[in-house]
């Protein structure tokens, strides 16, 4: 895709220059993140079906006190939660902990 100026489609992130993001390997499959994701209405039925799924939630430990005590509980009795020391663009700065978190979560 030709390049006219600057993404309309860009993040921000904790501080991270994202010059080596552009330089790394996998560069060429870096996308901006579609418009329409935060505009689009998200439509859940069945919500206590939803709810009694096992919840899983893989957080940054400097927001866990600004999250839902009761959730981060559950997650933590359930032996449900992952906490790592980052900001929380975790993808991109501790991107081997989220997969193997998520390889964790998907072998249960």
């Amino acid at each position: 895709m030709a390049s006219n100026g600057p993404s309309p489609f860009t993040t921000q992130t904790d501080g991270l220059d994202s010059a080596p993001l552009l330089t790394c390997d996998n560069a060429d499959r870096l996308t901006g993140h579609p418009w329409k994701c935060f505009e689009q209405k998200l439509v859940l039925a069945n919500e206590d079906q939803l709810w009694a799924k096992p919840q899983r939630h893989i957080v940054c430990a400097s927001t866990l006190a600004t999250r839902d005590p009761e959730l981060i509980g559950a997650a933590r009795s359930e032996a449900g939660l992952w906490q790592i020391d980052t900001g929380h663009d975790l993808m991109i700065t501790e991107p081997q902990f989220v997969a193997d978190a998520l390889m964790e979560i998907a072998a249960r």
